[in-house]
């Protein structure tokens, strides 16, 4: 599946389907099975195999329209979560689809779990997105809640973290939940362009988007 990620990077760079392009593509070669009925749920609850956690609903609305674009002919349910939305129709979704790809919000997503419309016990991609953020808004004990009383199996999931920076309380989760990582830093908007790089624009259509991402990711 690949090593664990810790990305520093500046929001606006990309990053979003920096984790969504791997996960995807890893996903598709192991998961993905077209002849299921993901309309039909008997549990009660969703087992997702991808788990997005974002700071906030406009960061988490911007990250599912992505997934939306790329995943939007495929038998795939996604669904985003947050607060300021009908509980009971995201209850709903979650309890009667099986839904694979969930984007949250930490406050949601643990009341989610909490009433048992949510288990993690099969989640394979665990992306934290503006873990920063996320501390600034005082949500490391409702992250560290979620990883630790709801079955997550962090030693089986590909984790990816993206912050733009690394207070304590960052490395802190890091170390605790993450373990062993590739350390990647995105350069900042003046210095973006790497002139070793080829840049190679291609426009396809909306059809034909994920075919040429696939083939690029297999050259």
């Amino acid at each position: 599946m690949g090593n664990n990620i810790v990305l520093n990077a500046q929001t606006g760079s990309g990053k979003t389907l920096g984790f969504l392009i791997p996960v995807l593509h890893d996903y598709f070669k192991t998961f993905y099975n077209p002849n299921i009925n993901v309309d039909y749920n008997q549990q009660g609850y969703s087992t997702p195999k991808c788990l997005v956690i974002s700071p906030t609903r406009e960061l988490t609305v911007q990250i599912e329209r992505e997934l939306v674009k790329m995943i939007f002919d495929h038998n795939i349910r996604f669904t985003s979560l947050f607060g300021g939305m009908h509980l009971e129709k995201q209850m709903k979704t979650l309890s009667t689809k099986q839904v694979d790809f969930v984007v949250a919000c930490p406050g949601r997503l643990l009341d989610l779990l909490k009433r048992g419309k949510l288990n993690l016990s099969q989640v394979k991609y665990l992306v934290l997105d503006e873990a920063d953020r996320m501390m600034e808004m005082g949500f490391e004990l409702q992250l560290k809640e979620i990883f630790d009383d709801f079955g997550l199996k962090l030693r089986e999931a590909l984790v990816m973290m993206a912050s733009a920076t690394f207070p304590a309380k960052v490395m802190g989760i890091a170390r605790r939940y993450i373990g062993d990582h590739v350390f990647i830093q995105l350069p900042k908007e003046e210095n973006a362009t790497n002139k070793n790089i080829e840049q190679v624009i291609k426009i396809v259509s909306e059809q034909e988007k994920l075919r040429e991402i696939y083939t690029i990711l297999n050259a």
